[in-house]
């Protein structure tokens, strides 16, 4: 499938039964401009720039702030030097990626968490929750999941620690996995139930 770029440049347009502000085929962030009274132009060329951060390979987090954007693809965060936009853009690109998620986030309610299609997760808090600005936390689940049998080759776990959990999860009893943001929780459920 061609960027919107691409296809803008190639004249193409989408009919407009087709048409969905955001698609997401294969757990990858993939956006579309068909309902222009739903995006403003400055939105539009935010979510460009935010369907390419997106789909760079290996890339699971996007964090977007008062100053500016950032990255990561499990190894830390890393600032998108190409991010230019501000304050009102950060604003509406909050409202529009809420709203997607059948929610909203305004000054009633500064904060909201959404699951999109194929279970992208976008948290947003604008002010006054948030004091400095608008801030948007954007979680892109991998294409295909690693097995426990992988994460164990990583290091993730040691082999006798992963055969317990999934030996616990198989007799129905309970476990903890606890971790900061984007140490692999999520990662490590669905290895587990995946067996």
């Amino acid at each position: 499938m061609r960027s919107f770029p691409q296809r803008r440049a190639a004249g193409d347009t989408v009919p407009p039964n087709l048409c969905r502000l955001f698609l997401f085929p294969v757990s990858r962030l993939r956006l579309s401009f068909c309902r222009p009274a739903v995006a403003p132009w400055r939105v539009r060329e935010i979510v460009e720039q935010l369907e390419s951060l997106a789909n760079s390979p290996g890339v699971t987090d996007i964090a977007i702030g008062p100053r500016g954007a950032w990255v990561s693809s499990g190894a830390g965060f890393h600032r998108v030097e190409t991010w230019s936009f501000g304050e009102v853009d950060h604003r509406d690109l909050a409202r529009e990626l809420i709203e997607r998620g059948g929610r909203h986030v305004d000054v009633a309610m500064p904060f909201a968490d959404v699951r999109l299609v194929d279970g992208i997760r976008v948290h947003a808090v604008v002010p006054p929750a948030s004091v400095d600005g608008t801030n948007i936390s954007i979680r892109i689940p991998m294409a295909k999941p690693p097995t426990l049998e992988a994460l164990v080759d990583r290091g993730m776990l040691s082999a006798e620690l992963a055969a317990e959990m999934s030996s616990r999860v198989i007799r129905g009893r309970s476990i903890l996995i606890s971790g900061p943001t984007g140490s692999g929780k999520t990662t490590l459920v669905a290895a587990i139930l995946a067996q």
